[in-house]
């Protein structure tokens, strides 16, 4: 199924600093999500990765700097946004949740941004799998970082398409311990972490809400938001082929964990 042109506009880069050279390490997208407790207040735009991402930069970058990189709307060339990573809040509870939101509010203007509107119909929650029928197979995309073609001046991101392997009942291990997670049957790469995950629904339309968000609604076929890429599974090195092999099972963090996350954010 085509995947709509938007959807690269929602992600950007995140950049490190190592050993005097500035990388991108992984990916970040933007979100824009109505807090339940008061509708009436206007989405703000957020910022929103990978925890392990994050961490990564902080620990191992020079100066733990975290450069959020975008497209400006009008030239052939990126913006970057510097930010320090006490600037991040976590999942307040699921310590294995691997989700980052940036604490401050996000100014898409100048830029060619987009934020995906994530609340109602744009999201896939375990309840609305059951309500809309998705389930083991259907197709699932992502768009983020493609380390070997970044792009020059403009970030380039691409998109990869999958299927869901396995909706887990139990919580499966990862990283940063047992989560509830979904796996995909997909080859995530290194500099994917992050990245919006979304499935393709049969009764969803794409629609433009405004300059700088978009979202999905129930009437054509369309798409809604999954979760974020945590990583991969690998199979263990061998004795005598030490190399980790992708195995091309991508982890999944719910959309739910993401929604936890801002919405803790918003209430501090």
């Amino acid at each position: 199924m085509r995947v709509r042109d938007e959807v690269l506009s929602c992600v950007a880069y995140l950049y490190g600093t190592f050993k005097g050279d500035q990388r991108p390490v992984g990916t970040a997208w933007f979100a824009a999500h109505q807090p339940s407790t008061d509708p009436e207040q206007p989405s703000p735009v957020l910022t929103v990765s990978a925890r392990h991402v994050i961490e990564g930069i902080a620990r191992e970058s020079d100066d733990g700097v975290i450069r959020i990189a975008v497209n400006d709307a009008v030239a052939s060339t990126r913006r970057t946004f510097d930010t320090d990573a006490n600037d991040w809040a976590f999942h307040p509870s699921d310590t294995a949740a691997d989700v980052a939101v940036f604490r401050g509010p996000t100014n898409l203007a100048g830029t060619s941004s987009l934020a995906y509107e994530i609340g109602g119909a744009g999201l896939v929650t375990r309840a609305t799998m059951a309500e809309e029928n998705i389930g083991i197979g259907d197709e699932v995309f992502i768009s983020g970082l493609f380390v070997s073609h970044v792009g020059r001046l403009r970030n380039e991101p691409i998109v990869r398409v999958g299927n869901i392997a396995s909706i887990p009942a139990e919580r499966v291990t990862t990283r940063l311990g047992d989560a509830d997670v979904f796996l995909v049957e997909m080859r995530s790469l290194g500099g994917l972490s992050g990245s919006p995950a979304f499935v393709h629904e049969p009764l969803r339309k794409f629609n433009i809400l405004d300059h700088v968000k978009f979202s999905a609604f129930r009437e054509e076929p369309g798409f809604a938001l999954l979760g974020m890429v945590q990583g991969h599974f690998e199979m263990p090195p061998l004795m005598l082929d030490p190399e980790r092999v992708n195995m091309g099972i991508a982890i999944i963090t719910p959309a739910v964990k993401i929604v936890e996350a801002i919405e803790a954010l918003a209430g501090t």
